[in-house]
C-alpha cells in the first residue's frame, strides 16, 4: 500500500525512506493530505479566476448599452438601465449559484 500511494501521488522514490509500519502510515496520510491540499488550491484558484474574469454579465450589458444607442435612447436612462440591468444578473447569478447548492 506504502508504495502504491507513493507512485499515485508522484512523491518518488528518495533515499530518505520511513521506517516501520507507523511511520509508513504518517507517510501516506501526508501524501494523500498534500494531494487533497493540492487539488483544492488548484480548485480554489480556478473558481477565483472565473469570478474575476467573468465576462458574461458585461457581454450582455454591452449588447444592451449598443441596442440602446442604436434606438437613441437618452443617456442618463441608458445609464439606469446598465445599472439596474448589472443588479437584476448579479442577482439572478446569485439565484443559480443557490439552486446548485440545494440539488
Amino acid at each position: 500500500l506504502y508504495f502504491v500511494i507513493l507512485t499515485i501521488t508522484s512523491v518518488g522514490y528518495g533515499d530518505i525512506v520511513p521506517q516501520g509500519p507507523r511511520s509508513r502510515l504518517f507517510a501516506v496520510v501526508a501524501m494523500l493530505f498534500s494531494s487533497f491540499y493540492s487539488g483544492l488550491v488548484v480548485s480554489s484558484t480556478s473558481q477565483l479566476l472565473k469570478l474575476v474574469f467573468d465576462d458574461d454579465m458585461e457581454k450582455r450589458v454591452r449588447e444592451a448599452a449598443c441596442f440602446m444607442q442604436s434606438r437613441k435612447v437618452p443617456a442618463d436612462l441608458e445609464k439606469r438601465v446598465q445599472y439596474l440591468l448589472r443588479q437584476h444578473l448579479a442577482k439572478e447569478r446569485g439565484l443559480v449559484d443557490a439552486r446548485s447548492l440545494l440539488v
